[in-house]
Parts: structure tokens; C-alpha cells; sequence
């Protein structure tokens, strides 16, 4: 929606923030994880931002970004439905009428 709004706005010259703070994992600028191109260079979210001029943000490589571990992260997620148990489920059940 924002890469929308801000190419609806660019026609328009009216100034776009956007706040790209949904992509950050640890807030440090260590594992690279929010690594954006804003205006050619290269940024980081949690350190640099997390608000950019969103006519400068590169939202068609920050989506290719976050879609690379898709298959790997819908395996873990599946994975982890099928072990996982509620520790709390015992202490639901014992006050379940």
C-alpha cells in the first residue's frame, strides 16, 4: 500500500513518509535484515529510519527481500504446528466445564 500511495503521490509532487518499521527484526543494524535502497544507497531501517522520502524508497527490491525465505519460513511455520504443544492446555482443561 505504501509503494501505491507514494507512486499515486510522485504524480502529484506531494511529499510522502513512509514508515517501514514492520520490516525491522532486532533493532541493532547487525543482522542486515532491514536493509532497504532509498535514493540508490543503501539503509537501514532500525538505524537510518525508519521513516524515508517513499518517492526514493526501492519497495520493488525491499518486497523481493522479505519474499526470499518464503519457502523456508511456511516449512518452519508447518513444522511447528505439528509439534508444538500449549504448555497452558492442562490448566485450561482443569477449569473447563
Amino acid at each position: 500500500m505504501m509503494k501505491m500511495v507514494s507512486e499515486l503521490t510522485r504524480g502529484y509532487s506531494i511529499p510522502t513518509l513512509v514508515s517501514l518499521n514492520t520490516i525491522m527484526i532486532d533493532g541493532t543494524g547487525m543482522c542486515g535484515g532491514c536493509r532497504v535502497s532509498v535514493g540508490n544507497q543503501t539503509k537501514f531501517v532500525c538505524v537510518d529510519g525508519p521513516e524515508f522520502d517513499g518517492h526514493l524508497v526501492d519497495f520493488d527490491l525491499m518486497m523481493r527481500r522479505q519474499a526470499m525465505y518464503g519457502e523456508q519460513e511456511r516449512r518452519a511455520h508447518e513444522e511447528y504446528l505439528k509439534t508444538h504443544r500449549c504448555r497452558l492446555e492442562p490448566h485450561l482443561e482443569a477449569i473447563r466445564p
